[in-house]
């Protein structure tokens, strides 16, 4: 399965790191630094997968939740110790399938975990 894949931070490294991580894999990657980007890109394209930041200029993680149009699922990553995934309550934001601290260790093992979860997500809906 490939997948469009959104890959929405502003830390450059981070965001280029994820994209070349599943461009490896085969998938279709998108890349925004902010969230005012993400969501002109997750508009105009058809996107599976939103790996998202949350504190991030212009609009934030939240602003970007909140605005989207769609249910895509969406894995939140963010190395603000003050959210945890639990702060994602499912009727306030129930595109979110995950919550990723940063910063992670192993890029492949994360970005293979990112995609189980997005398919393990799919096999709910």
């Amino acid at each position: 399965m490939f997948l469009n894949i959104l890959v929405c931070d502003d830390e450059d490294l981070i965001r280029k790191s994820l994209a070349r991580a599943f461009k490896s894999m085969g998938h279709q990657v998108f890349e925004a630094e902010n969230g005012a980007v993400g969501l002109t890109m997750f508009a105009s394209e058809k996107i599976d997968l939103v790996i998202l930041d949350l504190l991030m200029p212009e609009k934030n993680g939240f602003d970007f939740l909140n605005e989207m149009k769609s249910l895509a699922p969406v894995v939140i990553i963010s190395a603000f110790s003050g959210h945890q995934q639990g702060h994602f309550h499912t009727e306030e934001y129930p595109q979110v399938i995950a919550f990723v601290h940063k910063p992670f260790e192993h890029l492949q093992t994360i970005t293979q975990q990112m995609l189980e979860l997005y398919e393990n997500y799919i096999r709910k809906v």
